[in-house]
């Protein structure tokens, strides 16, 4: 594990192993991060859900937040 570590750069593999193999793909994307936290509150998402739903298309993350400032 300590060559995967030097590959990745990083220092919880085997965590991250016995998370996959705990949780499988799940429990990767649940992992805490440190990037930024989420600035939509739950209101916000709902409005865009029922937006897509009834426009029926697609939308980039560029395009919702536009939709959601109108």
């Amino acid at each position: 594990m300590p060559a995967i570590a030097g590959i990745f750069e990083c220092h919880t593999v085997r965590a991250t192993i016995r998370r996959w193999q705990a949780e499988g793909l799940g429990g990767l994307w649940q992992a805490p991060g440190r990037g930024a936290k989420a600035k939509w509150a739950e209101a916000d998402l709902q409005y865009l859900e029922k937006c897509l739903e009834l426009d029926g298309r697609t939308y980039n993350t560029h395009q919702l937040a536009i939709k959601l400032s109108q």
